[in-house]
């Protein structure tokens, strides 16, 4: 609904500034400033929502400490693994103990044993995982993609009123080449290192020799472009 009425300012204030400079109204022009804004602001919306709605769990629902006691498994295709989907038990108000699903699957999911703070509301099917430490790679990408889309928010709008935006797309054009490209690269080592990691110490075996050897490889490969991009920068 948000990013409706959001599109509808937009494209009046586009159809004010041609008129205003007495520019023809095309209606190809305009459909494609629908969609891209539709889009744009789509997405803006939904994750401004999720990180509104958890920062509202965070700063004023009960909080509960739960314990990792089992896992639920999501059947994947027929190259990978189940994913795990990590079960919590904890005490209600009402000392009546429960357990509740996260509600997704993982490869990576918490440890059976540990004990993490969670939300929940009486009648919800999911707990809310609060530890930020345990969702690293999920609020990683959660802030990177808010920060992208505020970036096209604001660049639509400063398009719309026909201001200057040069100094916004400097911005833009720094934050991709400092931030997300750095990111992209680490959003792949990660997990793979992690793969690897485990393996070696026992904690998974579900990766074979070669896939083990392809990980190696991709590992060894993405530290020297991450590396070697970063002294491309710096000699800049």
């Amino acid at each position: 609904m948000y990013s409706i009425i959001f599109t509808l300012i937009i494209l009046l204030l586009l159809f004010l500034k041609k008129r205003k400079k007495g520019e023809k109204i095309d209606f190809h022009t305009f459909l494609w400033a629908t969609l891209g804004t539709l889009l744009i602001s789509g997405v803006f919306f939904f994750l401004s929502e999720r990180i509104v709605s958890f920062a509202n769990a965070f700063l004023f629902d009960k909080k509960y400490e739960a314990k990792v006691v089992k896992y639920d498994y999501m059947e994947g295709d027929s190259e990978s693994a189940p994913t795990r989907i990590t079960i919590v038990e904890f005490k209600n108000e009402q000392n009546k103990t429960i357990q509740k699903s996260i509600g997704y699957g993982t490869s990576h999911p918490i440890e059976i044993g540990k004990t993490i703070t969670i939300t929940y509301k009486e009648g919800d099917k999911y707990f809310t995982n609060m530890n930020l430490g345990e969702q690293k790679l999920i609020v990683s990408f959660v802030l990177i993609f808010f920060v992208i889309f505020t970036i096209g928010m604001i660049i639509i709008t400063l398009f719309a009123l026909d201001k200057d935006l040069y100094l916004i797309l400097k911005i833009a054009k720094d934050f991709v080449k400092y931030f997300i490209i750095p990111g992209a690269l680490l959003s792949l080592l990660y997990p793979l290192s992690s793969a690897i990691w485990e393996t070696y110490q026992g904690q998974r075996d579900d990766l074979s020799v070669w896939a083990l050897g392809f990980s190696s490889f991709f590992v060894l490969l993405l530290t020297l472009v991450f590396f070697g991009y970063f002294r491309m920068l710096f000699k800049k």
